[in-house]
């Protein structure tokens, strides 16, 4: 059985939503890839939810960018797509984009294969995770910038391969291409939405947990992962409740799981890990029809700048407030085919 254990009131982090009269928004979720029976996450989720979670296709665009200059680019919803739209608009580069899907297609593929063989007990597959490893330590110790730089040469290509960054919230001089390669394999296939909108991954994920037999709690905040030899046994909460395990499963992110591991002394490496960029969110009704004055159901990237490494808004009283350097707009309502907009949408 399984007991999740949530601090906030309701389940789910970036998949709850909320409400004000009239309205309600979905927190984090916008469009997620692979999910399909072809894919191993969709056969995963589908697997977990028992079938009752379904996906609905974004479009044949899933993406949209908006840079200086009036230039802007579409990312389609297939390989094949991709591959011809980067060549119409850059023709001198075909060869440098052909090599940039592969490599992502290599990288993602021997990543997510080092990832599983470290899950896998070693006496299963002995040898498996150092195979793993060395195929994917290249692209793990990799910048994207690196890789975009050996390339092309072309400056506005390489900002449009990585204009995706926001995504996993480190600009190409900072972030390992494994992690880049595996967000853009993610959608080379296409996006989608989940029907009935975000909340309804997290119900039907509880709703099997609670057929099995498991607890959902809320207001649950967990301030210490119990170890005892070397082994996580259990959890003690903020009240001081403490409950005992045979396995310990940390959803908070690898730098949390260390400080919650006796004070982060078990993992103490983790704690150079600074934290990627704020970002604000706006979250915004409308009344009358969305999508006939602009609205999409591909998600909108807009950059102040073809430099890719400004991941800062400066916001301070003295200066100059000026443009945001990246804005991130999307519609859930339009992907949604179960929303209602009611009798004024």
């Amino acid at each position: 059985r399984v007991l999740v254990l949530e601090q906030h009131h309701i389940p789910g982090g970036f998949t709850q939503t909320f409400q004000r009269p009239g309205y309600r928004w979905d927190v984090g979720v916008h469009i997620v890839g692979e999910m399909t029976p072809k894919a191993y996450i969709g056969r995963l989720l589908a697997s977990l939810t028992e079938d009752r979670l379904k996906w609905e296709p974004v479009g044949d665009v899933y993406d949209e960018f908006n840079f200086p200059d009036d230039f802007t680019i579409q990312f389609p919803s297939s390989i094949e797509g991709f591959r011809d739209t980067l060549s119409d608009y850059f023709p001198a580069e075909r060869n440098a984009i052909d090599d940039y899907i592969t490599l992502v297609r290599q990288a993602a593929r021997s990543t997510a294969g080092f990832i599983q063989a470290r899950t896998m007990p070693r006496l299963l597959a002995p040898g498996a995770a150092g195979k793993a490893e060395k195929a994917a330590t290249p692209h793990l110790r990799a910048t994207t910038a690196d890789v975009l730089a050996e390339l092309t040469a072309d400056p506005h290509l390489r900002s449009i391969l990585a204009a995706q960054w926001g995504y996993y919230g480190s600009t190409p001089a900072k972030s390992s291409f494994a992690m880049h390669a595996m967000m853009v394999a993610h959608f080379l296939r296409g996006a989608y939405y989940p029907v009935g909108g975000a909340a309804r991954i997290a119900e039907e994920m509880l709703a099997t947990v609670a057929k099995a037999g498991g607890w959902t709690t809320v207001h649950a905040a967990v301030d210490e992962i119990i170890v005892t030899k070397r082994a996580a046994v259990g959890v003690r909460l903020s009240n001081g409740e403490e409950i005992r395990a045979t396995k310990v499963v940390s959803a908070v992110g690898a730098p949390t799981t260390a400080e919650l591991l006796a004070n982060g002394s078990g993992l103490p490496g983790l704690r150079r890990f600074a934290p990627g960029p704020a970002h604000v969110s706006l979250y915004l009704g409308f009344e009358g029809d969305v999508a006939s004055a602009g609205a999409s159901r591909y998600c909108q990237w807009f950059f102040d700048s073809w430099d890719m490494e400004v991941d800062r808004w400066d916001v301070s009283a003295t200066g100059d407030l000026g443009a945001p350097p990246v804005l991130f707009n999307s519609f859930p309502s339009l992907k949604d085919p179960e929303h209602d907009p009611g009798p004024t949408q």
